[in-house]
């Protein structure tokens, strides 16, 4: 029997048999095993400084064993007791301590190592709470010590934060937020000795978006990008969603940050909303928007003909695009216009040229940009030129014509023209006005001007007046000239020229001739003088040259100066007419009887008119008295001896021939006197009393009115007196005094005038209506005596119409002044005064707020049209037209509004209503836009 055992430790080993009880020893030897097997050891507590710490260097087979003990190298002690071999250490210092323990016997060398680190002091940490921290709480950070005098600092990812030589160090933070999250040390260190302990802070806190738009713009057809950042620990979920009206809603989701992509096939206002969320809370953040479309025209090119002169514009005002625009240019046969810069709209003069030009409009939003042309071909109507020498334009009577020559009497006029097309060739032709052509240019007279118009010419010479007119071939164009004769004095007439007349056989009477030429008007003469005129004689001819001619005739038979005037014109002829002498005062011939008393002084005028080369001849009875030469005072006084009648003649003598004068003189040896009382002017029904008075008694007195015996006195009486009570107009008149006495009679007499109030006899009715702008006249009449003076006076106006002839008035004038009108007429003379007042409502013609409204609808929407007047005083609508465009609808006749349902047909479409009463008409236009 065979029996094995493993042994792995030294010692004394006995193998004993049961049946025989015989053994067997084993002694089983080894190098000094430590009873801990491991031989190299680190303390793991914590090792302060001035403490004991013991080591263990227990050895299973401690026979025979020597314990050598070492201390960073070098040998501190000698132990061989084989007891426990323990070994005490007192740590007087701080830093890293390391101890080998060797154990020798006769079978080898064991070493056990030991390290430890021997800290100076204890050092504590503390987190207050001692949790996650969330953004915005506060927290305590502390670091502990046990013993005084030792600088302590407290780090956040190295930074330092607070320091002190204190046991304690405290950090306190009020309102946490993410720079305080990190890695807090508190560090502890005297001498070469340094202790740390360290903490994680988390800090945790709802997201914030940091990262988002406050405004975007999209465009129709690109892509849409928009990115949303947040911050916030734990880290946030972000979601970005899009709202528009028409469209669903659409969302994208990320962690911390999202970007919404959209392909945009939509136009408006849009949002954007982005939504962050941890754990601890949830922010949001909307974003508004718009979806726009790169500006758009109606037409992209516009050909137009446009002709030279013409002002036209370029209009490159879009039609749609949902941005303003940012910019604006334009180029010219693709040159770039910069002084037209940010105009939308370029009114344009057209020049002549063979080519069409072309103009870009270039238009840019933040969207896109967009180009209009426009192309334009000029062109130069035909048109005549009159350029005839001499035209008239400030004679508008006389010129029938757009153009006028005046044909001098007896002379030639030279008519001429140019005409000029572009692209037509101008064949020219000329004229009369009984359809008649006179002559025509032809094809080789064409000629080119610089700028490249076709030009022709036409001249010809005219000796008669009248209407003539240029006319083109081939088209509609003419221009007129008329050939006038300004009015002119014709042989044997002499314009400003002066004749003499003698009138001889003893007053025989002589014709004066004026002879004047005009057309297209009359020739008109007017004859003047400083003595009377009789009427003249006129005599019309047509003349050889077409003009129209006038012979005026004057008979004259006295001596003056006479004047021949041509109207319209500054030419006048002047006659002098000479003759035998003419008296001044009276004609010749002719008797003046003179009433005087007895022994007064008479004195005779014989003064004459033409007193150059003139002799005076006084006689008594026919006979010759005396002579007087002196022609400053031919004047003859005669004191009067007896009563009774006398009779004194002049007789004027000069180389054309004789004149005489009479005068009888009544002698008379009494004065007598007749007044009226209290006036020889009385207003009628006054009383009135007429008195005639003598000198001396024994005379008979009596008045007549009308060689009617009216009132008489007996002899003796030296007054008689005559009563009216009752004055009428009947009563007016002369009245005369007469006082006789044997062969001698005087007389006096006295002319009674009877005045009238006014009274106004036609004037308006008492209401009358009226239309604004149109003319209104008014007659006001009114008789009276003296005439009295007419006034027409508007009531609240200062202004006033006065009647140039007695007894009339007439006010003509716009009233513009909408309502009631009150003018009153006022009849005005030195017995009273007369008024009356006439009531003219004036209504005006139908009137709008404002004629002209551009109406913005949605398609789909109901389109209402309202044709409502506005303002007071309008007479009854009598009539209302609807149009669109040039159309009328009469459908809608008579209606103020009109509506129907918008569609896209509508769009820029032009709507009228004409409404009218019986004052006129209003129109008010609306322009229609439908989107």
């Amino acid at each position: 029997m065979k029996s094995n055992i493993v042994v792995s430790y030294p010692g004394n080993y006995s193998c004993l048999i049961n049946d025989t009880l015989e053994r067997q020893d084993f002694v089983v030897v080894a190098q000094a095993i430590f009873e801990k097997r491991n031989n190299e050891l680190v303390l793991n507590q914590e090792v302060f400084v001035r403490t004991t710490v013991e080591l263990d260097c227990e050895v299973l087979n401690v026979t025979y064993a020597t314990i050598l003990w070492y201390r960073n190298g070098q040998h501190v002690d000698q132990w061989q007791d084989r007891g426990k071999p323990k070994l005490n250490i007192g740590t007087q210092d701080c830093g890293l301590i390391a101890i080998t323990c060797t154990a020798i016997n006769r079978y080898g060398t064991t070493e056990r190592n030991y390290s430890f680190y021997v800290a100076e002091i204890p050092l504590r940490m503390v987190l207050i709470p001692n949790r996650t921290i969330i953004k915005g709480e506060s927290f305590l950070l502390r670091c502990i010590t046990e013993v005084d005098g030792y600088n302590i600092k407290l780090q956040r990812n190295g930074k330092i934060l607070e320091q002190t030589n204190t046991t304690t160090v405290d950090y306190v933070v009020a309102k946490s937020s993410k720079l305080e999250k990190g890695k807090y040390t508190c560090i502890a260190q005297s001498g070469n000795c340094t202790r740390n302990k360290s903490i994680n802070v988390a800090v945790e806190g709802p997201p914030d978006i940091t990262n988002f738009c406050d405004h975007f713009v999209g465009c129709i057809s690109n892509s849409l990008d928009v990115s949303c950042t947040a911050n916030g620990d734990p880290t946030p979920t972000v979601t970005i969603t899009r709202t528009f009206d028409s469209k669903p809603q659409l969302s994208t989701t990320s962690y911390q940050s999202a970007i919404f992509r959209e392909m945009v096939n939509y136009t408006g206002q849009s949002s954007l909303t982005c939504l962050a969320t941890n754990r601890h809370g949830t922010a949001i953040k909307t974003c508004h928007g718009r979806i726009g479309s790169t500006p758009q025209f109606v037409v992209k090119e516009v050909n137009t003909t446009v002709e030279e002169g013409e002002t036209y514009a370029l209009k490159c005002q879009i039609v749609k695009g949902d941005f303003p625009l940012v910019s604006i240019s334009w180029f010219e046969d693709d040159n770039e216009k910069k002084e037209w810069k940010s105009s939308t709209i370029r009114w344009l003069k057209a020049k002549l040229a063979f080519n069409s030009v072309h103009f870009k409009c270039s238009v840019k939003n933040d969207c896109g940009r967009e180009i209009k042309t426009f192309y334009q071909y000029v062109t130069a109507p035909c048109r005549i030129f009159i350029s005839s020498q001499k035209l008239l334009h400030y004679f508008p009577n006389d010129c029938r014509s757009e153009n006028c020559v005046h044909l001098p009497y007896g002379q030639t006029i030279l008519l001429s023209a140019v005409a000029r097309c572009f692209p037509q060739r101008p064949i020219l032709s000329l004229w009369n006005e009984k359809q008649q052509q006179l002559v025509s240019t032809r094809d080789k007279d064409i000629v080119k001007e610089v700028t490249g118009a076709h030009v022709t010419f036409l001249k010809r010479n005219s000796t008669t007046v009248g209407k003539y007119l240029f006319r083109l071939y081939s088209v509609d164009v003419k221009s007129a000239i008329e050939v006038i004769a300004l009015p002119t004095f014709v042989s044997p007439s002499v314009a400003n020229a002066a004749h003499f007349v003698i009138l001889t056989d003893d007053h025989r009477s002589q014709t004066l001739v004026c002879n004047a030429r005009s057309y297209p008007r009359h020739p008109h003469i007017e004859w003047s003088s400083n003595v009377r005129v009789t009427v003249p004689s006129r005599t019309t001819y047509a003349g050889d040259d077409g003009a129209i001619y006038l012979n005026s005739k004057l008979v004259v038979d006295v001596v003056g100066t006479y004047t021949c005037l041509l109207k319209l014109s500054s030419d006048q002829e002047t006659f002098i007419v000479n003759a035998a002498p003419m008296f001044e005062t009276m004609r010749n011939e002719s008797a003046l009887t003179i009433s005087a008393s007895v022994g007064s002084r008479v004195q005779l005028d014989c003064k004459l008119l033409n007193s150059l080369e003139s002799r005076i001849e006084w006689f008594d009875d026919h006979r010759e008295v005396f002579r007087w030469r002196d022609q400053s005072q031919p004047y003859l006084s005669i004191r009067l001896g007896d009563c009774g009648e006398m009779t004194f003649s002049c007789r004027a003598k000069n180389p054309y021939g004789i004149a005489r004068r009479t005068f009888i003189i009544n002698v008379r040896d009494v004065n007598i006197t007749a007044i009226t009382v209290p006036a020889s002017t009385v207003a009628a029904g006054a009383k009135i009393s007429l008195r005639c008075i003598v000198e001396r008694n024994g005379y008979s007195m009596r008045w007549e009115r009308n060689q009617s015996v009216i009132g008489q006195s007996t002899t003796g009486n030296r007054n008689l007196t005559l009563i009216i009570s009752n004055v009428t107009p009947s009563n007016e008149g002369k009245y005369e005094c007469i006082a006789w006495r044997n062969d001698c009679t005087v007389k006096s007499s006295v002319f009674l005038n009877v005045e009238v109030p006014p009274r106004i006899e036609d004037y308006c009715p008492s209401e009358t209506v009226h239309c604004r702008k149109n003319s209104l006249e008014l007659t006001c009449k009114a008789s009276g005596d003296p005439p009295p003076q007419v006034m027409i006076k508007r009531k609240g106006f200062l202004s006033s119409v006065t009647g140039i002839h007695p007894g009339l008035a007439v006010y003509r004038g716009n009233v513009t002044q909408i309502g009631n009108n009150v003018f009153v007429c006022n009849a005005k003379n030195r017995q009273g005064e007369a008024t009356k007042a006439c009531h003219i409502t004036t209504f005006s013609a139908p009137r709008f707020v404002n004629n002209f409204l551009a109406m913005l609808v949605r398609q789909g929407r109901q389109v209402h049209l309202r044709c409502h007047l506005f303002g007071k005083w309008l007479l009854p609508i009598t009539n209302v037209i609807w149009y669109e465009g040039f159309i009328e609808k009469s459908e809608w006749s008579n209606k103020q509004t009109v509506s129907w349902i918008a569609t896209l047909a509508d769009h820029l479409k032009e709507y009228r209503c004409k409404v009218t009463n019986l004052c006129g008409s209003s129109i008010r236009r609306f322009s229609l836009y439908v989107a």
